[in-house]
């Protein structure tokens, strides 16, 4: 029987039509039935863990807990973890997956009454979208209106980016396809016959992070070299360095960080160069010098020795004492001499000014004795080292009498240290012999070369070895052998790679009691505990993922072998190629391309018969490695090797086309400058149609010009992207950010880039990518670099370094070549030098200035 509650709002008795009583009811306070509190929302990763919190008002013992996701109900199990206590309801989703990503609901019931509160859990990957949500419970439903930052949101005004919901007094806003400019305080106004309320969020949007294609770990393009200096000589150690984003550095010296100060200073001098200038050398800057680039890709390191020889003194032995006197007297003359050419210079000279003058030298001639004195006196300490050398050296000869060899031997062995996982592991030894010995570092019987990761380095009776970012398979013994003709000494050691601490694990949880009974309060505390589950074990780290085997394809006139990873390139920590077993290192015949998206390519330049065999892709991850491998032999090869033979072919005719047509064009003495980008243009042009017929023989899918530039040229490119924007020009998978050196441009849908002065780091896939409407198009231009600069400007000869005195004349001069005749600019530190009172610039025949 369906009572109306206004019939008996103040409470009484239900009659049936018979007059007979049936039922009595009585009717509280709307504030005796149960109240759920907020729950906040949850946003994990994949394999992660989220806890859900509800605080119950008015909760007695009839009080029960009910967990929904979606419509569906859930249970205590492995995973969802359920309890309830004294108004505190909990529940734990372990090891989230995608499918887990939506709204739960926690219903809590009791005789008085019943209430909902409602949390979302964002799995990260899954939705873009954002939820508001809100619970209502009144009577007569409201009439909701949403708002941004105080304007209203109507419904219909655009379906696709705002999605409005209502069910059992929860009322919903979903907000799809974020960007920044949903950034804003979102409010809801809820009203009906009895009044209004509202209440207010804020919603904040994270931007992405960088895709991963434009983030590169740092590479060294200029090593760090030994150097030998005197006493008193300024060196410079000069280093270029890549990465994306840009990598901080990190200088030390013998493995402490280094000091800068007025002596040391490390400067930026643009681009990737960096210098590290050590001036008045003394013999205690000797030492080894590392740095190391950092960036969120990862890291890199070189080092170098730096020997500093000690000047030696030889004191000025004079005949007689008038001798020595006479030097000195000379030295006085000097400077008094000077005193009154400088003192002559002054017509005006006022007495004070004139007795200063005088005090100044006299204070000169007392330096000058003194420095004198000094001298005589370090000279004096010196002759009496030197002698003790000449001593010592003239013993270290009279032994070579009788011995002139010496075993090898290890006179400092490396000592057995333990390290952590991904920091540096060093190791190094004194030793000695005649002849010099031999050192080799050995694992499982194999000597250890310098590579990415393990450096080896050698003086004469010192080595050293330092495995950066060490692993957990470099733990091991290894081996340092010394030798030469006369004997041989090993000393082993051992490397402990301490792993990385165990993840936080879960606390212990608690079920939820059964049900209440009548023989609920009987129980005592002890027994209304729960026992503890068990405790969550996380993921561990995987070996990459082969999603694509190794293949091979003809690609133009090169042969390329391609592979996929499902790791990101962030968590691959090395990637080797093999042929025939033998590890092949990069070159002008095999060239190594990674890209962020897990794709691994090796391509093989002038492909000959020797290139036959089996090629193995190693992907070394976090978790284990993982190989791929294809065998390059019999008609596989044959088929690869005629359609690249073909290939060469065609490409051959059109370079020869392109340089009649360029020859044609320098008989043409009066076609400017101009004329000839045009023509350079139409090269382009001629090369990208033979290209195109090129691609429908080799099933070439994307966009692609060969181009053949010579050193110093001047380049423009073209590539026509119909409604393209945030276009950007990829060298070799590093972006050209926009500079003199490559200069963007654009004429409606042609976009240009120009190369100032090509050389041989302008050499590989030069790649336009734009946005369009329909997706990313890209046009790819191979650029060949050649030696031959034809009539490009080039120096003759360079002007020479000059050292003058303060007031004199200087002339520099250069020969240039170069048809038509090259424009001429001079910099000083790197500014550009404009006539000026004292400088001049003179332009003579035959391109000399």
């Amino acid at each position: 029987m369906v009572v109306s509650v206004a019939r008996i709002s103040c409470g009484g008795a239900i009659r049936s039509q018979k007059g007979v009583t049936v039922a009595k009811v009585k009717v509280a306070s709307i504030d005796i039935g149960p109240i759920s509190g907020q729950i906040m929302h949850a946003v994990v990763e994949e394999g992660g863990h989220a806890k859900y919190t509800c605080k119950i008002e008015n909760y007695d013992q009839s009080t029960q807990v009910t967990w929904y996701f979606g419509i569906r109900q859930l249970e205590n199990n492995g995973k969802y973890e359920i309890s309830y206590q004294e108004g505190v309801a909990t529940m734990y989703v372990k090891d989230i997956t995608k499918s887990d990503d939506g709204t739960y609901r926690c219903k809590v019931v009791n005789d008085y009454g019943e209430d909902s509160s409602y949390a979302e859990l964002f799995v990260k990957g899954v939705r873009e979208v954002s939820e508001f949500g809100v619970t209502i419970t009144v009577h007569p439903e409201p009439r909701v209106t949403w708002f941004k930052s105080g304007q209203k949101i109507k419904p219909g005004d655009d379906d696709r980016k705002y999605a409005f919901e209502s069910d059992k007094g929860l009322y919903q806003l979903t907000i799809h396809n974020l960007t920044e400019d949903d950034d804003a305080e979102y409010s809801i106004l809820a009203r009906n016959k009895y009044g209004e309320d509202s209440c207010k969020a804020k919603l904040t949007v994270i931007p992405h992070p960088p895709p991963a294609d434009t983030t590169l770990r740092p590479m060294f393009k200029r090593l760090l070299a030994n150097a030998e200096c005197q006493e008193g000589q300024s060196v410079c150690f000069e280093i270029r360095i890549s990465g994306v984003p840009k990598p901080t550095l990190k200088w030390e010296k013998d493995g402490q960080p280094l000091s800068c100060g007025p002596n040391i200073e490390v400067v930026y001098e643009g681009l990737d160069y960096y210098a590290l200038h050590i001036r008045d050398t003394l013999p205690e800057d000797s030492g080894y010098y590392r740095v190391t680039a950092t960036n969120s890709a990862g890291s890199s390191s070189c080092q170098a020795y730096l020997k500093v020889e000690r000047l030696t003194y030889v004191k000025h032995e004079y005949k007689t004492e008038e001798e020595r006197e006479k030097h000195v007297q000379k030295q006085i003359d000097k400077t008094l001499r000077m005193a009154e050419i400088l003192s002559g210079t002054e017509t005006k000279t006022s007495a004070i000014e004139a007795s200063s003058s005088v005090r100044e030298v006299k204070s000169e001639m007392t330096e000058t004795r003194e420095s004198l004195s000094s001298y005589e006196r370090y000279a004096s300490a010196e002759k009496k080292i030197t002698a003790a050398e000449e001593k010592s050296l003239e013993e270290r000869a009279s032994l070579k009498k009788f011995k002139t060899t010496l075993p090898a031997t290890i006179l400092t062995k490396p000592q057995s240290i333990t390290v952590s996982e991904g920091e540096t592991a060093r190791f190094s030894c004194d030793i000695d012999g005649e002849p010099t010995p031999t050192v080799t570092w050995l694992r499982a019987g194999q000597a250890i070369v310098s590579s990415r990761r393990f450096q080896v380095t050698r003086t004469q009776y010192k080595s050293t070895f330092e495995i950066s970012s060490v692993q957990t398979s470099d733990e091991g013994s290894y081996i340092l052998v010394v030798e030469n003709s006369e004997g041989r000494q090993e000393a082993p050691f051992t490397l402990t790679v301490q792993r990385s601490p165990e993840p936080v694990k879960s606390p212990k949880r608690v079920k939820s009691p059964e049900p209440p009974t009548a023989h609920a309060k009987a129980k005592s505390a002890a027994e209304s505990r729960t026992t503890p589950v068990e405790k969550v074990q996380l993921p561990t780290a995987a070996p990459p993922k082969i999603t694509q085997q190794l293949k091979v394809e003809a690609c133009g006139d090169k042969v390329r072998f391609s592979c996929a990873a499902e790791s990101s390139i962030l968590s691959v920590r090395e990637v080797s190629w093999y042929k025939d077993g033998n590890k092949l290192k990069e070159d002008s015949h095999f060239m190594f391309h990674y890209s962020a998206d897990g794709t691994y390519e090796l391509k093989i330049h002038n492909l000959t018969e020797s290139d036959q065999g089996e090629y193995t892709c190693e992907i070394t991850g976090e978790g284990g490695v993982s190989k791929t491998n294809f065998q390059f032999v019999g008609q596989v090869f044959k088929s690869i090797h005629s359609q690249v033979s073909s290939m060469t072919e065609k490409s051959k005719s059109v370079e020869k086309e392109a340089e009649a047509l360029k020859i044609s064009t320098q008989k043409k003495s009066a076609m400017t400058i101009q004329e000839k980008e045009v023509v350079q243009e139409e090269i382009i042009k001629k090369s990208a149609v033979s290209e195109e017929a090129k691609r429908s023989h080799a099933e070439i899918k994307a966009s692609s010009t060969k181009m053949t530039v010579s050193d110093g040229q001047k380049v423009t490119v073209k590539a026509n992207i119909d409604g393209a924007s945030e276009v950007k020009w990829v060298l070799n998978g590093m972006e050209l950010p926009n500079s003199e050196d490559y200069r963007y441009g654009v004429s409606g849908n042609d976009h240009t880039l120009t190369i100032k002065k090509a050389s041989h780091k302008d050499e590989g896939i030069l790649t336009c990518e734009g946005k369009t409407d329909q997706g990313i198009v890209r046009c790819q231009f191979d650029m060949t670099f050649s030696t031959e600069r034809s009539n490009a400007p080039a120096f003759i000869t360079q002007p020479k370094s000059q050292n003058i005195d303060e007031g004199q004349d200087v002339l520099l001069t250069c020969e240039i070549s170069g048809d038509p005749s090259p424009e001429i600019e001079w910099f000083k530190n790197n500014q550009p030098v404009s006539n000026h009172l004292h400088i001049s610039f003179k332009n003579c025949i035959q391109n000399s200035c």
